[in-house]
């Protein structure tokens, strides 16, 4: 792979030649650190050229030098439109939102939309600011709308995604009339088009109509305002005309293969354009295989060179590829898609197609977790330092996907598979130049502390303070930390583990304090063996709940382990609302477990009107969960809030209603206890008012019916209302 042309750091203005210390980037150590064998002099280069590129590209954005990053695009997009858009590789590398802005440096999207602004304000009339502002917001729309499916997605979500997916429509229509080939503006609105449609006011516009403002629309709900503008900024207000350069379209045309036509017009061989319409084409967006193989071979793809159409062929295997088949499913007749050996068989076709090389190379990675999810090591670790060879042949820069590379790291630290080329070193080596993962820094830094699997035992210069800060900036939202210290305790390296644990702890890393808890409480059955120390797990717990940097995964542990009663005792006032608040950070940030314990200790502790509000928000919930744990709580709960009246109607009928179907599922009787005696005692009740009779009279004439039908209170499932008892 040939070298991205760039400018060194020599070349830089003088301004940026030195690295901010509040950013702390490559660029402050590229001249004094050789990476060490077994990376290749090109390899080597192209990450050295690929660091700095990015560092300086965000220390021009940190000091507001926008007139650098207009030459720096430009630049791009000329040799672009020179070379007839065959320079993938470097518009991949550089023309892309997280280049810019990543989480380690803006973590915060208000910061981000601050300095896109003043970039749009101090040019203009350019059409990569307002390219990057049309990405900002594009990538809100995607944030707030999920990965998730759609059934899966609120509506306040689909909502205020529509609010960002207008915002980014709008500001990159107006980028579309700044360049006379505005080739990656119309790449992302038909990325953005393609899975939030289109506006409303956008079909308008195509039928000569006026557009339409969506500020004041009474159809957004104030919940979808709200999230919408957590992210800053305002609605803007659409256009009442469209760019001349777009072509007219018929009424049945919208859709993204308009765009997708522009966009050929301009590029024929737009790789980005035509990978992202062969995913559209994928049976989960309503299409088939059979449509997607007759786009790559058809008239639109003709461009293309074969490796290049490669990256297309990908994209229909990795449509069922990235799914691996379960181990039950290894010989089912009736399920022949998940047969591993028609998964074996596609990996082989694709290898045996021309390639790009970073196609290959993230092919051979996926095809090594294959391997290796089926416990073929050694076929996994052969393509595994396949692909590493041809990454250091070809010097393509980029770190390997964690997620195929969880398998082969579990093979090599724990069980210890042999690794005489040198894959996790190469692997971590690539990895520890970017910001990318803090999982690859944190397993870096302890091979490095302790020289193992190949790795030189000196520091790589900075890398602990970015591991802190990347984990600060990204870590509320994964747990890498627990993940990389549960791998090294497991493969016995204690050593590493326990240094990397106490390093993280000390400098107020919640996740390692909570691991260093867990340890000490007795959690781990595998790996070196430690005393327990309640007294010791508990200080840790303690510490990890107000850490510096923090995580709602503590909260839920300290309160989980330390503070939550035995089932119906209560809790001093100061204590109740002390574990409460603990509980309802934890729940904000949907921790599994945390709602279940903020209904115990409502119930146990709280007022009725709290009660009430666990009654009405969080039980529905709760009885919907797959956790058949929590289902037999939330019953057993039901049935006393019934019985007790506390925070609904009283009602002996309901009580012994859901009483009787957490016994039918408490099948190792966890509950048996409480749930004898609170039969028992409704029995009681109703023998001692006539028996039978008095039942009957229950059923018909108590206000139960009331309650259920005013949605005030829950019928267990497959409850027969008019069976007899």
């Amino acid at each position: 792979m040939a070298l991205i042309p760039y400018l060194s750091i020599d070349d830089m203005p003088a301004k940026l030649s030195d690295a901010d210390d509040r950013y702390n980037s490559p660029e402050s150590h590229l001249r004094r650190t050789r990476l060490p064998v077994p990376l290749s002099p090109l390899l080597e280069q192209n990450i050295r050229h690929s660091c700095n590129t990015q560092a300086l590209l965000r220390a021009a954005l940190l000091r507001s030098d926008f007139e650098y990053l207009e030459h720096f695009f430009d630049d791009i997009d000329t040799r672009s439109k020179n070379n007839g858009g065959d320079n993938h590789e470097e518009v991949q590398a550089f023309v892309h939102f997280h280049v810019l802005f990543d989480a380690y440096t803006f973590p915060e999207t208000k910061k981000q939309l601050a300095l896109l602004h003043a970039w749009t304000a101090a040019y203009p009339h350019s059409y990569y600011a307002h390219y990057f502002l049309g990405e900002f917001w594009e990538l809100v729309a995607a944030d707030i709308r999920t990965t998730g499916l759609a059934m899966d997605v609120e509506s306040d979500r689909w909502e205020a995604a529509a609010l960002a997916r207008d915002n980014a429509a709008i500001t990159l229509l107006h980028a579309l009339t700044l360049d006379a080939q505005p080739v990656r503006a119309l790449y992302l609105m038909m990325r953005l088009f393609a899975y939030l449609g289109e506006p409303a006011w956008m079909d308008n516009l195509f039928r000569h109509q006026a557009g339409e403002v969506t500020d004041n629309s009474d159809d957004i709900s104030p919940a979808a305002h709200q999230r919408f503008a957590s992210y800053g900024g305002g609605l803007l207000t659409p256009p009442t005309q469209l760019p001349a350069l777009l072509q007219s379209r018929d009424p049945d045309e919208a859709g993204y293969s308009y765009w997708l036509a522009q966009i050929l017009h301009f590029c024929p061989n737009c790789l980005d354009a035509l990978t992202t319409a062969t995913y559209y084409l994928t049976p989960r967006w309503y299409g088939s295989h059979r449509h997607m193989k007759a786009f790559i071979n058809g008239p639109q793809c003709a461009a293309l060179t074969e490796a290049q159409r490669g990256d297309l062929w990908w994209v229909k295997e990795f449509d069922y590829l990235g799914d691996l088949p379960d181990h039950a499913d290894d010989d089912d007749d009736n399920k022949p898609g998940t047969d591993k050996s028609l998964h074996r068989q596609a990996y082989q076709q694709l290898l045996a197609r021309p390639l790009l090389d970073y196609t290959r190379i993230d092919t051979l990675f996926a095809y090594a977790k294959f391997c290796s999810y089926y416990g073929e090591l050694d076929e996994a670790y052969a393509m595994a330092a396949e692909a590493c060879k041809l990454q250091a042949q070809c010097g393509w820069h980029k770190p390997v996907k964690l997620s195929n590379f969880e398998y082969l790291a579990q093979d090599l630290i724990v069980e210890g598979i042999p690794d005489p080329d040198g894959v996790l070193a190469h692997v971590l080596q690539v990895a520890e130049y970017f910001e990318e993962s803090s999982w690859f820094l944190l397993l870096a830094c302890a091979a490095r502390h302790e020289g193992k699997w190949g790795m030189p035992q000196k520091p790589f210069p900075g890398q602990f303070e970015r591991l802190l800060t990347l984990i600060a900036a990204i870590e509320s939202k994964h747990d890498s930390v627990t993940e990389v210290l549960e791998l090294l305790w497991n493969g016995g390296h204690e050593q590493a583990c326990w240094w990397l644990a106490h390093e993280l702890a000390h400098r107020g890393v919640a996740l390692a304090q909570c691991f260093l808890a867990n340890v000490y409480r007795g959690e781990y059955e595998d790996g070196p063996e430690i005393q327990m120390d309640e007294k010791m797990a508990e200080q840790w717990q303690r510490s990890a709940a107000a850490a510096a940097i923090p995580h709602s995964k503590a909260a839920y542990l300290l309160a989980r382990n330390y503070l939550v009663p035995p089932v119906f005792t209560r809790q001093k006032k100061p204590e109740y609302l002390y574990t409460k608040q603990l509980l309802e950070k934890a729940m904000a940030a949907d921790i599994d477990g945390a709602k279940l314990l903020l209904m115990q200790i409502i119930v146990n502790s709280g007022s009725p009107e709290e009660a009430a509000w666990v009654h009405a928000e969080l039980i529905p919930s709760l009885l919907e969960s797959d956790d058949d744990t929590e289902q037999l709580i939330t019953s057993v709960f039901l049935s006393y809030m019934y019985g007790t009246g506390h925070g609904v109607a009283f009602s002996p009928f309901l009580a012994h209603a859901w009483a009787n179907y957490a016994q039918s599922i408490d099948e190792e009787e966890v509950h048996k206890y409480y749930l004898d005696t609170t039969l028992l005692l409704y029995r009681k009740l109703l023998i001692n008012n006539g028996i039978r009779g008095c039942f009957n009279r229950l059923r018909k004439d108590t206000p139960w019916r009331e309650l259920v039908r005013t949605a005030e209170a829950y019928l267990p499932p497959d409850f027969d209302e008019d069976a007899d008892d």
